[in-house]
């Protein structure tokens, strides 16, 4: 297990064993803050060829809406683009009203893509880990 990224508010975790990326985000998260921890993944992974992210935001309290904009349109697109169809995207929900909202929002978005790559949404990061290794070792 590396630490790739530990700032104040988010980590990136490379599970080197079972090749995926883990990106824990919690508090209110500034936006500059989200954008730069899940741009730095998703350049980890392009140049190491890792196809698995784990997001969790378990913690996470409140994002700007224009955040949750920015993700949409810009880091889902740009992840499926340099990633493509291997890529496999589990994403831990929020423990908080707002959040937990705007994920399912987020869900209805992905429908049209789902069929391009999985993705799926857990309560926990253990389910979250299973389903995206196909193990039942679970995050320490």
């Amino acid at each position: 297990m590396d630490l790739i990224l530990d700032e104040r508010h988010t980590k990136v975790i490379f599970h080197e064993d079972a090749r995926f990326l883990e990106v824990r985000i919690e508090g209110r998260v500034p936006s500059g803050d989200f954008k730069f921890a899940h741009q730095h993944t998703l350049q980890f992974a392009e140049a190491n060829h890792v196809h698995r992210i784990l997001i969790n935001e378990s913690k996470l309290e409140k994002l700007d809406p224009l955040t949750v904009g920015w993700l949409l349109t810009n880091y889902i697109p740009n992840l499926f683009l340099k990633l493509g169809f291997k890529l496999k995207l589990a994403i831990v929900k929020s423990e908080t009203y707002f959040t937990r909202t705007t994920n399912q929002l987020s869900a209805l978005a992905f429908k049209k893509l789902k069929s391009q790559f999985q993705i799926e949404f857990f309560n926990t990061p253990e389910d979250a880990q299973s389903w995206l290794t196909g193990t039942q070792k679970y995050l320490e």
